[in-house]
Parts: structure tokens; sequence; C-alpha cells
């Protein structure tokens, strides 16, 4: 799971490293943390791509008050399913029930407790982790958690030799087979292609007379071969 840490508090950030690297060791998946100190196009993208579940902790100073809601209300607008930990300093009047952003999972106070109170919040989120399904690889250099509903499909690409996996808004290339990257599925995806897999729950229309399958958000995609027809159809009438 990723985490992103937000504020110009070094010693909050060093609060948080500190509890990411007790608490990594606890749960099967990895926690990943990334700082950022300022809104950026990279934060944005961050916030905008919603296909794996992050933890955000806000460190919220007086000065930056505003600037740090206005960043809440925009995470909260566009990731509906992350969840938010506030840190806040002892001076600032600030509870989850004095603005209206839904869905904080918790403000903590800055004290002596910080370490232990993070710990705790942290803790309760990985224990209680959304229990959509995802699909699941890592490898030396690569994490992925992504739900299976926010992918449209997956396919070969013959020229980098790498299986790419198409969501809503992100693509990620890894470095397996197709017919593996197929046993990480559910039942949803089918193989329309012979490098090309499609989830089912995503399809607005097959193409058979243009080769070509529509998804529900428009996009069409020239990977359907008839020779996966009659299993896709059988499948289709048995729903």
């Amino acid at each position: 799971m990723k985490i992103i840490y937000f504020g110009c508090s070094e010693k909050n950030y060093t609060v948080v490293k500190n509890v990411i690297r007790e608490l990594d060791f606890l749960y099967e998946e990895r926690l990943y943390l990334e700082q950022f100190i300022k809104f950026s196009s990279k934060l944005k993208k961050e916030i905008l791509n919603t296909d794996y579940k992050k933890i955000y902790i806000i460190s919220i100073e007086a000065l930056f008050l505003t600037k740090c809601l206005k960043l809440v209300e925009y995470i909260r607008n566009n990731d509906w399913h992350s969840d938010i930990i506030l840190i806040k300093d002892g001076n600032v009047l600030l509870t989850t029930k004095s603005f209206n952003i839904p869905k904080i999972f918790d403000v903590i106070t800055k004290s002596n407790e910080l370490e232990e109170k993070l710990k705790m919040d942290i803790s309760l989120i990985c224990d209680h982790l959304d229990h959509r399904k995802s699909f699941n690889y890592k490898n030396r250099d690569m994490l992925l958690n992504i739900y299976l509903e926010k992918i449209l499909y997956i396919y070969r690409d013959t020229l980098e030799r790498k299986v790419m996996i198409v969501t809503d808004n992100n693509m990620y290339a890894l470095n397996m087979d197709l017919k593996d990257t197929f046993y990480l599925l559910d039942e949803r995806f089918k193989q329309v292609h012979r490098a090309c897999l499609v989830n089912m729950m995503r399809i607005e229309k097959l193409d058979w007379s243009n080769n070509r399958f529509i998804l529900d958000n428009g996009l069409s995609v020239e990977m359907l071969s008839k020779h996966y027809r009659e299993n896709i159809e059988e499948e289709i009438f048995r729903h």
C-alpha cells in the first residue's frame, strides 16, 4: 500500500517513516512512503489515479490551514476509497466535525503520543483493507495492486515484449507472459484474441465484423478474433 505524506514538517515526516518501517514487517502487502511538500503535477496525478487504495497523511500547520483543507477536499472529491489522516498543530482548532469534508479517518494533535496514534491508525486501515478483488504483482523493481474492476483489458505488446494492463486512467507494463497474467484474474476476464484479455464487465459491444470490441468508456480496440467467438458467446448466453 502506498502512503503519501504531505507537509513541510520534517519532524512529523520522521515519525511517519519510523512507523512505516516498524509496520512494514507485519503485513504481507508492502508499505511504501512518498513525501510531498507542495501541490505538484506529480501529486495531482497520484490523487487522480484511483486504480489502488492509498493512505494520505496530511500535516496541517496554522499558517497553511486553508491550503491544506483545500488539498484534503480535492483528494476526497477525486478519490473516495483512500483513507486520510490529518496531523495538526495544537493551536489549530480542527475536528472531523468542524469542516465539511466526509470520510476523514482521524485527526491527530501533535504530541508525544503521535507515533503510537499513527501506528494504531495505519494498523487499523491495513487490518481492514478493502476486500474488492485486486490484481497483485511484484518483482524486484515493481509492486502493483490494481482493483480488477478498474482494468479494461490486457494485451501483449510484441514490440516491447511486455504485458500491458490498461485501466481507465493508466497503463502498466509488466515483464510476464499473458497466460501467466490470466491466472491472476477472475472469471470476468476472457481471452478475445491470442494477445488480448478483456474485462467482460466493461464491454459495451463485440463487433465481430470489424474484429474489434468497444468498451463502456467508448474506447474501441481492434483485438477481437473470431477464433474465440463461440466460447465467448456461450459464456454470455450462460449469464
